[in-house]
């Protein structure tokens, strides 16, 4: 591989293998876990809703519309919030010209 070109340089080392060390040192699991934990809790509450709704118009004295409203207010936030990130992002791509990039070692791409 000496001396081999590549484009307009010369590579003059042979290229090592090797993992790449964790920039974070290892917490990006933790905030796996955590995230998981999170959507576990969240999503458990919304799709047992159904489950627990009895329980609640007993101890509200509330109407089933008006105790269902209340479940829905999770899936229909999940919603909202996606379409609000979704237009974030692409606000970001328009303000960087197209450069937004998701990781920071992360080559630009060339126009």
């Amino acid at each position: 591989m000496e001396g081999e070109e590549v484009g307009v340089a010369r590579r003059t080392e042979v290229d090592e293998l090797s993992l790449p060390l964790t920039p974070d040192g290892g917490w990006g699991w933790m905030v796996v876990v955590a995230s998981f934990v999170t959507n576990l809790l969240v999503d458990g509450v919304a799709y047992t809703f159904g489950i627990i709704m009895p329980a609640l118009i007993d101890h509200f004295d509330a109407s089933k519309g008006k105790t269902a409203v209340v479940g829905s207010l999770i899936p229909g936030l999940y919603n909202i919030v996606g379409m609000v990130i979704v237009a974030l992002r692409l606000a970001a791509l328009h303000t960087f010209n197209g450069s937004f990039r998701d990781y920071p070692g992360e080559p630009v791409p060339e126009r």
